[in-house]
């Protein structure tokens, strides 16, 4: 089911196969001889020093795909000397994240209640949370077929039980853990976790 998740996207999945076929027309060319030593990738960006012109985005419940996932990704986008982006729907929640490295960004899905919203931009900007990164695509979810069928969103459903259980590697590295107060507790209308 995880899978599906990650590897899918909305509706006939169009948007998701354009993306691949631009990115299948990129080509990289090697240079040599070119009189270069070092390249050097730095860019600045929202106010912020990165190594690279590429950040780790959020993605949501990224704990479920490893242990504390989120807490995994933000050192090892530190180390790397760029940015982490929390998802508002991760697993761990911003102040475990931000324990184990600098404030990471924190990307915030616009909900109905003003008050929740609210809640979670104060948590972020307890963390010290440099940027807020809102998203305003989700208030009207993306038909996710893959993840219906097979069964995200209903986790403790007989078939997710069968699923997990059929990767105990994957059970025993993230099942169960404890879901952060920032977490997958809110319905954003494509799964029902509680």
């Amino acid at each position: 089911m995880l899978y599906d998740y990650i590897a899918g996207g909305a509706g006939g999945e169009t948007t998701l196969r354009r993306n691949r076929e631009d990115f299948e027309r990129l080509v990289l060319h090697q240079r040599v001889m070119s009189g270069f030593d070092a390249a050097d990738l730095t860019t600045r960006t929202l106010g912020q020093s990165l190594s690279m012109p590429i950040l780790l985005g959020p993605v949501a419940i990224a704990g479920m795909f490893a242990r504390r996932g989120e807490a995994q990704a933000a050192p090892a986008a530190s180390a790397a000397g760029t940015a982490f982006c929390l998802s508002s729907v991760g697993v761990c929640d911003v102040a475990e994240v931000r324990r184990t490295a600098p404030a990471p960004w924190f990307q915030l899905y616009l909900q109905e209640d003003p008050g929740h919203s609210a809640r979670l931009i104060a948590l972020a900007e307890d963390a010290g949370c440099p940027v807020l990164v809102l998203t305003v695509d989700a208030a009207v979810p993306g038909i996710r077929h893959r993840d219906a069928r097979s069964g995200l969103g209903r986790l403790m459903s007989a078939r997710t039980v069968v699923d997990g259980l059929t990767h105990p590697a994957w059970l025993w590295d993230v099942w169960p853990q404890p879901i952060g107060p920032a977490a997958v507790k809110r319905d954003l209308g494509w799964h029902d976790l509680d």
